[in-house]
């Protein structure tokens, strides 16, 4: 019997979903593992059909062979979840935001979400659903949510979570990191509490009320995905047409032949877009009009009503975001070249389409997709420290807070059975500058391979949140990226171009380079590199002139990416969570005059402590990380505790 056959066998057998068809599909699945991914000429897979007519059964045994096949998309870039919010499958998408809350922020080619299908067909039942996990999902094109509402409850339950101030609250994907910590008591062998952490007398730090927020928050990181938008004021009567066309396509099954309907793809920067209230517009450009130009903001008193419930600390786990790029750096028989490509690729693709977060002034991963919505995380406090760990082999990452005047931080990165490790600080200074606010990283990254004994030095470019008050508005790396490797003589330079003035020229995310080798003090041009670092970088061999795909975002994203887990035994008094719970708490009910109150109590414990160790005369000596040769290393107990909280872990 042809494969194809099978597939289409497959693709029917996911649609009807009895018990009988349940053991066809694992039947075909263990003959030709591949035809997971067998589609229509829709470009619909057994996981779209399986999701449009509500087979958990199915759809959850489909992703325990590869979970990779919850994100195929369509020719019109529809997901499983978009197919499962056209037919109202409350259930499907309960369990998509679980496995993670990107599905329900994917966008087809006309930059509908699942909140614009269900809205479109008239599930009331999804949109509430989607207001419980994802409320900030309404506010992406949210004109047109209302307007293509089916019904007058629809629209109702869409007006009611416009009106909200919830824009992009990150959902704390480690409650049980959360419940684990409530149980801390004294322990000699657990970080003294003397780096500057709050614990109050009055109540725990993880009281009820605190895990309960944390509760309302589930999944991971509010992510974005989607490779292509379309602006709101565009015409979508030929979308609401081809709506219906896409879901009389999937009840036909296999047996709708047709060619699939043709849809203009278009790539804008939809999530460097302005996504701030009038009134946040407002706030914001009262608290910054009164600032002079080059003015630090990390001494400006920002007020509950300014924060995101998350600390800048935790986003430097997005280091591993693609962090199968790893493994191509360390293929065997690679040549220098390939070594210092597959360095550059990883270095520019340390986040993905499942970031959808403004990352302030703690972000000293690499380039990272973010937008701006006028909220900041919290400044991280002198001490603290963020502990992960990968599904990826062996990676964990330890995170801390070596410095607080100047601001720095410390990252060490570590997988034995790669054989790859990497080591970062960076010193962040966030300056007014006028009509835009810039972010640079003072610092460099350190990337070794063992087995090579080879170091690659990088450098990270500036984050520029421009347009403040005149001109296009978002976000944007600027400025020139150095990745060498003194032991083969290889360097890349990067240039990541900002958009022209006001945003009248130019474009988005545009990057220039050039590979350079240097043989006994001789530099030689062996290639460039040129693109967009949010869709493609193009490498170009300069004797051979061949061309290929160095870099490919969407494709980075969807095959590179790895989990985040828990590490066992890693709790620590000084975590993000728990030093910043009771505000998370506050700010997640938008109790902002407890918000406010709680965020002072830290602020002033943090001077406290600084004045009882001044007069000790007493340097702050952070645990796991020592000053070193001009920068900050890992110390040799930060083996041991990455070793011992690997154990059990899950990876």
């Amino acid at each position: 019997m042809p494969q194809v056959d099978f597939g289409l066998e497959l693709l029917e057998a996911a649609g009807q979903g009895r018990q009988v068809i349940e053991e066809k599909v694992r039947e075909v699945l263990n003959q030709y593992p591949h035809l997971l991914m067998y589609s229509d000429p829709y470009g619909h897979t057994a996981a779209h059909i399986a999701a449009f007519y509500g087979h958990l059964d199915i759809l959850s045994y489909l992703s325990s062979l590869n979970n990779e096949c919850l994100f195929s998309e369509s020719f019109d870039l529809f997901t499983p979840a978009h197919s499962a919010a056209a037919n109202g499958q409350r259930e499907i998408l309960e369990f998509l935001s679980k496995k993670s809350l990107s599905h329900l922020f994917a966008k087809d080619c006309d930059g509908w979400t699942v909140a614009h299908i269900a809205a479109f067909y008239g599930h009331e039942n999804v949109l509430r659903f989607m207001a419980e996990v994802a409320p900030s999902v309404f506010g992406i094109n949210a004109e047109l949510l209302r307007m293509i509402a089916r019904t007058a409850s629809c629209k109702n339950e869409i007006e009611k979570v416009q009106k909200l101030d919830f824009q992009y609250y990150k959902p704390h994907q480690v409650l049980e990191q959360l419940e684990c910590l409530a149980s801390i008591k004294s322990d000699p062998d657990q970080e003294s509490l003397g780096e500057g952490i709050v614990i109050s007398t009055s109540s725990s730090i993880l009281s009820s009320e605190s895990v309960d927020s944390h509760h309302l928050l589930k999944g991971r990181k509010i992510p974005f995905g989607g490779a292509a938008n379309r602006d709101e004021d565009e015409s979508s009567t030929s979308s609401m047409d081809a709506r219906k066309c896409h879901k009389q396509s999937l009840t036909n099954g296999k047996k709708n032949h047709s060619p699939p309907h043709e849809r203009k793809l278009t790539r804008s920067p939809s999530w460097v877009q302005d996504v701030t209230t009038r009134e946040q517009q407002s706030s914001w450009k009262t608290l910054l009009g009164g600032l002079r130009k080059g003015s630090d903001i990390t001494s400006m008193l920002i007020p509950a009503e300014f924060l995101r419930p998350e600390s800048t600390l935790e986003r430097i786990q997005d280091v591993m975001q693609h962090g199968r790029h790893l493994e191509s750096i360390v293929l065997p028989n690679s040549s220098a070249l390939d070594r210092i490509k597959s360095v550059v690729r990883f270095h520019v693709a340390q986040a993905g389409k499942v970031l959808l977060l403004t990352h302030g002034t703690g972000q000293v991963s690499g380039v990272i997709r973010a937008i701006f919505d006028g909220k900041k995380p919290y400044n991280p406090i002198l001490g603290e420290t963020c502990v992960w760990a990968y599904k990826h082999g062996d990676s964990s990452c330890v995170t801390k807070v070596v410095s607080h005047h100047p601001p720095i931080s410390a990252f060490f990165l570590n997988n034995e059975r790669l054989g790859i490790n990497i080591t970062a600080s960076a010193e962040i200074n966030p300056t007014f500058t006028g009509n835009c606010v810039l972010v640079p990283f003072k610092g460099k990254r350190v990337l070794k391979i063992m087995h090579l004994n080879e170091e690659y030095t990088m450098t990270v470019p500036s984050l520029q949140y421009r347009g403040l008050f005149v001109g296009s508005r978002g976000a944007e790396w600027v400025g020139k990226v150095v990745v060498k490797c003194e032991q083969t003589g290889l360097s890349a330079k990067l240039n990541f171009k900002p958009l022209g003035w006001l945003g009248m020229w130019g474009s988005w995310h545009r990057v220039e380079g050039k590979v350079k080798s240097k043989v006994k003090g001789v530099k030689k041009l062996i290639g460039s590199i040129y693109g967009h670092w949010d869709t493609q970088l193009i490498y170009r061999d300069e004797e051979s002139k061949e061309e290929e795909v160095m870099y490919d975002f969407d494709q980075s994203a969807k095959f590179f990416g790895v989990e985040q887990v828990k590490m066992k035994k890693a709790s620590l008094p000084t975590d993000s969570l728990v030093v910043w719970s009771r505000l998370s708490a506050a700010l997640t009910r938008r109790d902002m005059k407890d918000a406010n109150r709680i965020k002072n109590e830290i602020e002033e414990e943090q001077r406290r402590i600084r004045k009882e160790r001044a007069k000790r005369n007493q340097a702050y000596q952070p645990r796991f990380f020592r000053f070193k040769e001009g920068r900050w290393v890992p110390r040799d107990e930060m083996y041991q505790f990455q070793a011992t909280c690997m154990v059990g872990t899950d990876v």
